[in-house]
């Protein structure tokens, strides 16, 4: 009768061995490489600024003219700022009246309008109640958006900074933006600065002709902040 030796504790680990190395290993469940991004165009860019300019319905503003000015009411308004709201508009406006400075405020609300007296400071309603004033920084910027035909980036859109985006427009599609003061029938290059993150438009400058007045190098900046803050917006009493 044999003798059957039992498997010492060296043999059990060599057998280990053998028995690990001839298993099949399982296969590898492959991963799929990550999709690279598409960058928006810069169409598409203008369209989300559209949207998001609508969605917060108010914001603070400013326009300021390196050279030339706004004819509004009689007067040249070099620089206009305030909160806008979908109720109207509550504007201080810097202007020439001749050889006069002045400083006026100005609230749109409800179609009417009020303004200051540059010499006493008092409330005046220069409203007409059969025309009223109707006025939306919001409805300015989305008209504008709404007719540029050819934008393009100024500036490298893949550095991460925020949109800049230019085009050749129209004049007159700033008519809404600039109570009706356009006169121009001839192009002009505009600009807009777009938040990367929010979509919301901080700046936008135009280069050219918008009145009789201007020189082919006037140059006006808005400037855009303060997105969907409430603004209590209210006729003087």
């Amino acid at each position: 009768m044999s003798c059957i030796r039992p498997l010492t504790a060296v043999s059990v680990l060599v057998v280990a061995a053998i028995l690990s190395a001839c298993a099949t290993e399982p296969t590898p469940t492959p991963v799929p490489p990550t999709p690279t991004p598409v960058p928006p165009t810069a169409a598409e860019v203008l369209l989300d600024a559209r949207d998001a300019m609508t969605d917060a319905g108010s914001a603070w503003f400013e326009i300021k003219h390196e050279n030339g000015y706004l004819p509004l009411s009689g007067v040249q308004v070099t620089e206009l700022e305030g909160a806008v709201n979908a109720d109207g508009a509550d504007l201080m406006a810097s202007a020439s009246l001749g050889r006069l400075y002045i400083e006026l405020q100005v609230i749109l609300v409800d179609g009417g309008v009020w303004i200051t007296n540059p010499l006493t400071g008092t409330w005046e309603d220069a409203g007409d109640p059969d025309q009223p004033i109707v006025w939306s920084l919001v409805d300015g910027i989305t008209s504008i958006f709404d007719n540029v035909t050819n934008p393009e980036f100024v500036e490298d859109p893949s550095d991460g900074s925020d949109y800049v985006i230019g085009s050749d427009v129209p004049a007159a599609i700033f008519n809404d933006l600039f109570f009706g003061s356009v006169t121009s029938t001839e192009n002009v290059y505009a600009t807009a600065k777009v938040d990367r993150a929010s979509s919301q438009v901080r700046e936008l400058v135009i280069e050219g002709q918008l009145t009789s007045d201007d020189t082919w190098d006037t140059k006006r900046t808005l400037s855009i902040s303060r997105h969907g803050e409430s603004f209590d917006i209210k006729a003087p009493q």
